[in-house]
């Protein structure tokens, strides 16, 4: 067992407990998600109206899968796990953001509360009563990313260095 990872993995699932417990607060980790999530409404700008609106979220969860996925290929799951934190923890801010759609409470970079995104999201689609329900769905499914990133923590935790160790026998 490889008593580093095992810390690292408890320190991670512990700042993602901390973050969970401090929600309606900003945290550093905010400040890079807020970048990815703008760059999201450039990004999709090109697909219409909707798209642009859906964008930043999009992009704010695909960045975390495209590292997460990276990782799994590379057959690097212990990585991958920590990186999952990070997807939870978007999943968990994407969640009070779409909670915020009907009563546009949250700040926003602008003052203007026309520019809440899951606001005209819902509006467009003719859904604004289900926005409890949705944002619940992503808390949960934030909560499942987040118990599933320990899962595969704990499981990997030494598993890489004895597959290393092997490889380097071989080597000799």
């Amino acid at each position: 067992m490889n008593y580093w990872k095992l810390a690292a993995t408890f320190l991670v699932f512990a700042y993602c407990l901390f973050y969970l417990s401090t929600l309606n607060d900003w945290h550093f980790i905010d400040n890079v998600n807020l970048v990815i999530h703008e760059a999201g409404h450039v990004v999709f700008a090109l697909f219409g109206n909707l798209i642009m609106l859906l964008g930043g979220t999009i992009l704010q969860l695909l960045v975390p899968i495209v590292f997460i996925l990276y990782f799994v290929f590379q057959k690097q799951i212990y990585s991958a796990s920590l990186l999952m934190y990070w997807l939870a923890i978007n999943l968990f801010n994407v969640s009070v953001y779409v909670g915020d759609a009907v009563t546009m409470s949250l700040p926003l970079l602008t003052s203007d509360t026309s520019t809440h995104d899951w606001n005209q999201i819902f509006t467009i689609l003719g859904i604004l009563n289900h926005t409890d329900i949705i944002s619940g769905i992503i808390f949960v499914t934030g909560l499942l990313v987040m118990v599933l990133a320990l899962v595969l923590g704990l499981l990997n935790s030494g598993k890489v260095d004895k597959s290393l160790s092997s490889a380097q026998t071989l080597n000799l």
